[in-house]
């Protein structure tokens, strides 16, 4: 899905299992542009399997293996700031499947 929509360079991407396969999602790849690793990290949380269910999406460098979730935690503690680096999308497509889901009122005119 990444690929498909534009998304280049992407190296590998990993749904880890302690998230249920959805709600812990891991792209690496090969930053080219400012912004690159942000447009990932929010289409890989917006589409496709990312985004029924997905809590937290991290976007790692080419030299991360996205499947060994020792490497993903070590880029996030040593190279990002906490600041700067996390983004949260509200109220993105979920699942009554989720423990945490919250019915929120919608309306389909907004």
């Amino acid at each position: 899905a990444l690929v498909a929509s534009g998304v280049p360079d992407v190296q590998a991407v990993w749904a880890h299992e302690i998230g249920g396969a959805r709600m812990f999602n891991v792209v690496s790849i090969k930053q080219r542009y400012a912004g690159h690793a942000r447009q990932a990290g929010h289409i890989l949380n917006q589409c496709g399997v990312g985004a029924y269910m997905s809590r937290y999406s991290v976007v790692v460098d080419e030299d991360i293996d996205p499947s060994n979730l020792q490497e993903v935690i070590w880029a996030v503690a040593t190279r990002s700031d906490p600041a700067t680096s996390i983004d949260i999308i509200q109220r993105g497509m979920g699942s009554k499947n989720d423990p945490m889901y919250v019915a929120y009122p919608f309306n389909a005119a907004l």
